[in-house]
């Protein structure tokens, strides 16, 4: 056992079975050796956050493998198209997108500021010319619909995901109908979007079609599927989400249920609280389609 010796300054090594008290004089007698080594407080400091960048490491790696260490790839093969490229984006903010309003964290958004306003909350990057595909989960519910609250994609025009003349392609919370660039369309869901339910939305670029899919919370699709067409008037296709009332949460997980590939920075933040590994490990009970 290594123990410090406070009047020498030095680390003490005390022999086995040679620890002997006296009680008359009330001291300890020690046979040792010492090291010789001045005691340095910065060694167990230095030791404790190595410990803590092994504990980061063991948590983070298993997510963070793909893009610290990426697979070798055929370079003669096609590269499909990202699954689910997007995160939500906070520094995306006009006079109707107002991410403030909402708390983010990591994949998840909820409505936490003014129930007397509407704005959008969208993710980016923005995509242009290529195919991809999202979910929305409903996390959470607020005390009511509103005729506003929606789930779907725009462009970067700076207007309400469901106003006209250059909204996005979107569902209607409160009635499952489609709306496209503010007009309602005759398509709509069998049911209204309710807690746990996933709205799986596909974008093909090549005829800027949109397809809608509802999924209940046991990964089964629930109806019909809506199609339309979205062609964007100003810059790249992202995902968007509008709520009214505070406690609507939102959850963007992959096209294929599976979760968002967040970006490291935000990964590490999570981690480093204390409190994103149980949101990571959460992701992984999200719905996957049947």
């Amino acid at each position: 056992m290594i123990v410090y010796n406070s009047l020498q300054k030095t680390h003490v090594e005390i022999i086995p079975h040679t620890l002997h008290y006296t009680k008359k004089k009330r001291t300890l007698k020690l046979e040792t050796t010492t090291t010789g080594k001045k005691y340095d407080p910065s060694v167990e400091l230095l030791a404790k956050i190595n410990k803590r960048i092994e504990t980061l490491e063991k948590d983070l790696m298993p997510v963070l493998k793909d893009t610290i260490d990426p697979p070798e790839e055929d370079p003669s093969e096609k590269k499909p198209p990202p699954k689910c490229p997007f995160c939500w984006d906070t520094k995306i903010v006009n006079s109707c997108t107002k991410p403030e309003v909402y708390t983010v964290r990591g994949d998840v958004v909820k409505k936490s500021q003014k129930p007397s306003y509407i704005y959008n909350i969208e993710a980016g990057p923005p995509l242009t010319g290529t195919d991809f595909s999202f979910g929305i989960v409903i996390e959470s519910v607020g005390s009511k619909r509103d005729a506003y609250d929606t789930i779907g994609v725009k462009d970067a025009s700076d207007v309400h995901l469901r106003c006209s003349p250059t909204g996005g392609a979107c569902v209607q919370i409160q009635t499952g109908q489609l709306y496209v660039k503010g007009v309602s369309k005759p398509q709509k869901f069998s049911r209204l979007p309710q807690l746990g339910d996933c709205i799986k939305i596909s974008y093909t670029a090549s005829n800027h079609g949109v397809s809608f899919t509802l999924v209940n919370p046991s990964g089964q699709v629930d109806g019909n599927v809506i199609t339309t067409t979205f062609v964007p008037a100003n810059g790249g296709v992202r995902p968007a989400v509008a709520a009214r009332q505070i406690g609507w949460g939102f959850q963007l997980v992959a096209g294929d249920g599976s979760r968002v590939a967040l970006p490291p920075d935000v990964l590490i933040k999570q981690v480093w609280s204390g409190k994103g590994m149980s949101r990571v490990r959460a992701r992984e009970k999200t719905y996957h389609p049947k």
